[in-house]
């Protein structure tokens, strides 16, 4: 773990502490104004190991979490934080920390054109059910249909933040319960995408609608393939069934991906010169909806990237 202490002339007011999440991230903001920001979990064991004994130090000082926020769904980022939803259990009675909002991009905050349904038929909930299935653990014996979603059924972020409470004032509270995203009719990044908390600001830099609708796209397909005119709800097994599936798919998909991560692939030529050559791109839809954002407190500026596109909002 690395921890980076940030000072002006009054004092220490800003800690920066780094988790080991391997190819993951972990980190957690504390600012003197008394706020917390955890952002991403890294894998479970790294908030078994790390992050879980920080929580009840924080709740120990009559502190809370004032945002969590889950840049993408890939196991490196979301995982711990499924095991840490699950075991701080009700909302409203948490066992071990007071979350006080969740930005979490699922299934229904992805732009559809296809209008929704009340309820799917019994068919399509079935073959979501088993994309669910195919890649929790859970068996199907462990299931009944006939039953929402509870703590202890869940195997997804989505579906813990469902059945524990968080849905309606944590979860995305700051936009309305709606996608965390850029606002691209926000010109010159107005209020629209600044949020504060106290006297800290954050402003959003991606997802945008285009990054969103890729993965709408990427779903839809999915979707047709099963049925070519697979009906669209605001069922919470969509929420499931989406997460899991795009885990999956980011698994088998992770070679390919991995021919366009930026970073690795970046070519620097003539640097004496000034010249750089960059020949691939990060063209991976999950790592490209990534919610991204700058962290400005007392004159200082964090930027926060997730695995986002390198063709993000600037500011």
């Amino acid at each position: 773990m690395s921890i980076m202490r940030v000072w002006n002339v009054e004092g220490e007011y800003m800690i920066i502490e780094m988790f080991p999440a391997k190819n993951g991230d972990a980190f957690l903001i504390r600012l003197d104004n008394k706020k917390n920001i955890l952002i991403d979990m890294g894998y479970m064991d790294t908030y078994k190991t790390h992050i879980k004994d920080r929580l009840k130090k924080i709740k120990s000082e009559n502190q809370c979490i004032d945002l969590l926020v889950i840049t993408h769904i890939d196991e490196d980022h979301i995982e711990g934080a499924i095991e840490f939803i699950k075991e701080n259990g009700d909302a409203n009675n948490p066992n071990i920390i007071e979350i006080k909002e969740i930005w979490h991009n699922s299934y229904r905050h992805l732009q559809f054109d296809k209008e929704k349904v009340s309820k799917i038929p019994s068919f399509e909930e079935r073959r979501l059910e088993e994309i669910k299935l195919c890649n929790s653990g859970i068996s199907r014996k462990e299931t009944n249909e006939s039953r929402p979603i509870s703590g202890r059924q869940g195997s997804t972020l989505a579906g813990y933040l469902f059945g524990l409470g968080y849905e309606k004032n944590i979860w995305n509270a700051s936009f309305k319960n709606e996608a965390v995203k850029f606002k691209n009719e926000a010109v010159n990044l107005d209020s629209k995408n600044e949020i504060e908390l106290g006297d800290a600001k954050i402003y959003i830099l991606s997802p945008d609608t285009k990054k969103l609708d890729n993965l709408s796209t990427l779903w839809l397909k999915k979707l047709m393939e099963i049925d070519s005119d697979f009906s669209i709800s605001d069922q919470v097994i969509f929420d499931d069934a989406y997460e899991m599936y795009m885990k999956k798919l980011k698994t088998i998909s992770e070679v390919d991906e991995n021919k366009y991560i930026s970073y690795s692939l970046k070519v620097f030529n003539d640097l004496i010169d000034g010249k750089i050559e960059q020949r691939n791109i990060d063209k991976s839809k999950s790592n490209g909806a990534s919610i991204s954002f700058i962290l400005e407190y007392e004159n200082k500026k964090l930027l926060f990237l997730g695995d986002s596109h390198e063709d993000i909002h600037s500011r």
